[in-house]
């Protein structure tokens, strides 16, 4: 206990870091935790980085991480990963570099073939995703997006513009692309074009914006054809910088429309 808490972890999330896997307790604070911990820092350098990374996961505690990490930290640098990338990863999702080295190497080939650079910080983050889930929820995800209409190509694009993609559930993808698809009555590759919308609040981003935007495009205020897509996924410091801070004296209503509580989806049909 006192040495954890000499590292920083204390305060609430001591007893959740103790709770969150028996074996912490069980292992030898000489022969195991500090050796662990210090393999660790040998790569995030400073002890919050380490209680970062042990945010993510408490699970490589239990673990050899020399035994099991070393292998698949060889690979990485193998394929041309670059070393702060590589502390990017462990930084992230440490547990991912406990898979068994074959199905690490397949992962990091099938990254390759989709068409990601290993020296991209983009390879990282789409190694997260692949690494987050089993197969059968990958595809799971995988056939919902492809259901819309979107082809193989299509998918394989929407993840290497946006890999994080793929961390959004069945649900919440369902929801929000029947919201933009049935509803709003956008194009299925306005979404490949722009996958970020996927990952957005429906009630608390989207929903808002499509009022405001239904007021100005209804009253005409807009001079320019207005990019339904770009303007969702812009800022929010930006969006209303555009749409709601310009009309605040001549068209109230779009502020009004914004900031209202819609008691029915319905009403969006047919932006």
């Amino acid at each position: 206990m006192e040495y954890f808490e000499s590292v920083g972890i204390r305060g609430p999330f001591l007893p959740k870091f103790l709770c969150s896997d028996k074996r912490i307790l069980k292992s030898s604070l000489k022969n195991h935790i500090i050796p662990t911990f210090d393999f660790l820092k040998g790569f995030v350098e400073t002890n919050e980085n380490l209680i970062s990374a042990l945010k993510q996961s408490t699970r490589v505690i239990g673990s050899n991480v020399q035994k099991h990490m070393g292998p698949n930290l060889n690979t990485l640098r193998a394929h041309g990963v670059p070393e702060p990338h590589i502390v990017r990863l462990i930084m992230l999702k440490p547990q991912s570099l406990l898979l068994r080295p074959d199905m690490f190497e397949n992962v990091v080939n099938a990254l390759k073939e989709m068409g990601f650079e290993p020296t991209s910080m983009s390879f990282i983050i789409g190694f997260r995703s692949m690494t987050n889930f089993g197969k059968s929820k990958w595809e799971s995800k995988k056939e919902t997006l492809m259901s819309y209409g979107w082809s193989e190509s299509d998918f394989l694009l929407a993840f290497k513009r946006q890999p994080i993609l793929m961390l959004c559930s069945v649900k919440k993808i369902r929801v929000l692309m029947d919201f933009f698809v049935k509803k709003m009555g956008l194009k299925s590759s306005d979404i490949v074009r722009c996958p970020n919308l996927l990952m957005f609040s429906l009630e608390r981003r989207i929903i808002p914006r499509v009022s405001a935007l239904k007021v100005v495009m209804s009253k005409k205020l807009s001079k320019k054809d207005i990019d339904v897509v770009w303007y969702l996924n812009m800022s929010k410091k930006d969006f209303e910088k555009r749409f709601l801070t310009c009309y605040m004296d001549g068209n109230p209503e779009v502020m009004e429309a914004y900031k209202s509580s819609l008691d029915s989806r319905d009403s969006f049909i047919g932006l």
